[in-house]
């Protein structure tokens, strides 16, 4: 039997997120392509090494774990960009990553239970 959690994030859900990142990042450099490649194949290695039933309560906590570190990665980036802005500097780099985490959040959002995606909104909060 198959791993519903990773049957979303093998099917159209990661193919549709990354497409829209890739459109966001078009042209911000390579550094910003590499970080999305890192990222996305992150997600994408999880859900390939755990697509079996048995496997979907360990991909479920795998995933709010990544979700709870991108969300740490996502605050750094936001810090970043707002020590930039005081100085009177922007922080593209900053802005792009931030971009790419919170557009990865959603992935894990899409296909986790609600009442987990509160819990973990809750955390961060």
């Amino acid at each position: 039997m198959r791993n519903c959690i990773a049957d979303k994030l093998l099917g159209a859900e990661l193919d549709r997120a990354e497409a829209a990142l890739r459109a966001l990042v078009a042209g911000a450099g390579r550094g910003a392509e590499a970080y999305l490649d890192e990222r996305i194949a992150a997600v994408r290695t999880l859900a390939e090494g755990m697509q079996d039933e048995a496997d979907e309560a360990a991909l479920h906590r795998a995933l709010a774990a990544m979700w709870r570190a991108l969300q740490d990665e996502w605050q750094r980036h936001s810090d970043a960009m707002s020590v930039r802005l005081f100085s009177g500097e922007g922080d593209p780099d900053a802005a792009i990553s931030g971009t790419i985490v919170s557009g990865l959040q959603q992935v894990i959002v899409d296909v986790l239970p609600e009442e987990d995606i509160h819990q973990l909104y809750a955390e961060a909060g």
